[in-house]
């Protein structure tokens, strides 16, 4: 029923967990001390059930009893620091956060919890060699994030000139094999421009209106 989309449960330990790789998590307590040992448990019924996070995602909710504490507290650098190891550890790619909303004063901070979730990709190094009628791009992607990105989306190709962006070329690259920490390099051969150009390089959302992969 959802070969496509991930979705998360929010009890690995079920007996039936361990046996479906599309299946993520869902920690509805991220923070909390009590709750984060729970789960940590949960995640220990099975040898399987750790690494999961490396197939499926891994989403929760911002534990709601702390998360008055955590707005007042947040520009504590040991607050800030426990909260990163906290989704660090569970490798956590979205929260759930309403109280963020009550109040702009910690926007920045904020901002920098909601940038420690997921997969950080940089382009870490590029190399452009030529002949008559091609140009072969060779490049690395950095992930400098603490989960994957897990669907595979397309990464365009295309030049643009004069504030003209020219044919989009789609390459056979897959971003979902870039694990957290690691860099994977990429090469692609594409037809040589016409004139004076800049490549660009991107990651659109296959649906309409989404937000495309950022770098």
């Amino acid at each position: 029923s959802f070969s496509e989309t991930c979705i998360s449960v929010r009890s690995p330990s079920h007996y039936w967990v361990s046996e479906c790789d599309n299946l993520g998590y869902y920690n509805d307590m991220v923070y909390s001390d009590a709750d984060d040992e729970y789960f940590r448990k949960m995640l220990a019924t099975d040898s399987a059930l750790p690494d999961r996070w490396k197939l499926s995602m891994v989403t929760g909710e911002f534990a709601p009893p702390e998360q008055v504490s955590f707005l007042a507290d947040c520009n504590k650098s040991s607050v800030f620091n426990k909260y990163k190891e906290r989704v660090g550890e569970f490798h956590v790619s979205s929260l759930l956060f309403n109280k963020a909303f009550s109040s702009s004063q910690k926007k920045e901070v904020l901002l920098a919890a909601s940038n420690a979730l997921g997969y950080e990709f940089s382009v870490t190094a590029l190399s452009l060699s030529s002949s008559e009628n091609t140009l072969t791009v060779s490049l690395t992607i950095t992930n400098q994030g603490i989960a994957p990105f897990y669907y595979k989306w397309p990464v365009i190709l295309a030049f643009a000139s004069n504030g003209s962006v020219g044919k989009k070329v789609t390459t056979d690259w897959d971003i979902t094999s870039i694990a957290p920490g690691q860099s994977k390099d990429f090469t692609y051969t594409l037809d040589q421009p016409d004139s004076d150009s800049a490549l660009l390089l991107g990651i659109p959302n296959p649906m309409e209106g989404g937000y495309p992969v950022s770098f």
